[in-house]
């Protein structure tokens, strides 16, 4: 019986967050809940499985906002609190009962879930430190600045070279000359599409890969058999390139 006891008490908890307000983000409320459990009076709750960085390691945590469908709010109002054990949530849960947290004016209300998270996940929270939300969040912001696709009249292919200077016969009397090839480059097209009025073609920046899609849709899809790299479909060809010069026109 107490080998079962420790066992639960080792698996993760989860803990149901409620009356959030609907414009709290998840890193608002990841923020919150650090200050607590990263706190010396809990130090004693959780012990680094880095022997090598005993001092820095925090433990860490994984909170979830559930989205309301149909709504351009953030959240509805509810969210959980994953922790990597037991003892953790258990504290966390008194200490927020006589310390409750509020967020825009609102005090939060937590408690156990009845079920617990997976097994491999509760692990991997135990096994990796906290990482602040300050980066997700910046990254998150990188992500939805690049999000809209930019509309594009000219897709063109080609390649960028430089003039280089025709030889010349000169007299042997002449001084020695070193002559040197035009140092602007200049772009050679070899394929051109355009989309301004009868097809469409739009622009988009996947930046955790580093790439540039460019999607070209409409009738003229069949001229392009010798770019087309994945799965193509009869109205729309995508491409995923590295370099391309773009001539576009874009509304204000």
């Amino acid at each position: 019986m107490a080998a079962m006891d420790s066992e639960r008490e080792r698996t993760g908890a989860i803990v149901g967050v409620q009356y959030l307000h609907y414009d709290t983000n998840a890193w608002t409320l990841d923020r919150a809940i650090a200050a607590i459990v990263h706190s010396p009076e809990f130090a004693s709750i959780y012990r680094s499985p880095d022997p090598d960085d005993p001092d820095d390691w925090k433990v860490n945590f994984k909170v979830k906002l559930n989205e309301r469908e149909y709504s351009s709010t953030r959240n509805d109002g509810t969210g959980t609190v994953t922790f990597p054990n037991r003892p953790l949530a258990y504290k966390f849960l008194d200490w927020v009962r006589e310390n409750p947290i509020k967020i825009h004016g609102q005090k939060l209300k937590f408690r156990l879930a009845k079920h617990a998270p997976p097994e491999g996940q509760a692990l991997a929270l135990a096994r990796t430190p906290y990482a602040s939300p300050d980066i997700e969040e910046l990254h998150e912001e990188k992500l939805k600045a690049l999000d809209p696709s930019l509309r594009i009249d000219v897709v063109q292919f080609g390649t960028f070279y430089r003039d280089y200077p025709t030889s010349r016969v000169l007299p042997k009397t002449a001084p020695a000359v070193k002559e040197r090839p035009d140092s602007s480059r200049r772009f050679s097209i070899e394929w051109e599409s355009r989309h301004a009025e009868n097809s469409a073609a739009w622009l988009k920046f996947d930046y955790d890969h580093k790439v540039i899609e460019v999607t070209v849709c409409g009738q003229n899809w069949a001229v392009l058999p010798w770019l087309i790299m994945s799965s193509v479909s009869l109205e729309t060809v995508q491409l995923r390139i590295l370099a391309i010069k773009l001539s576009s026109t874009l509304a204000a």
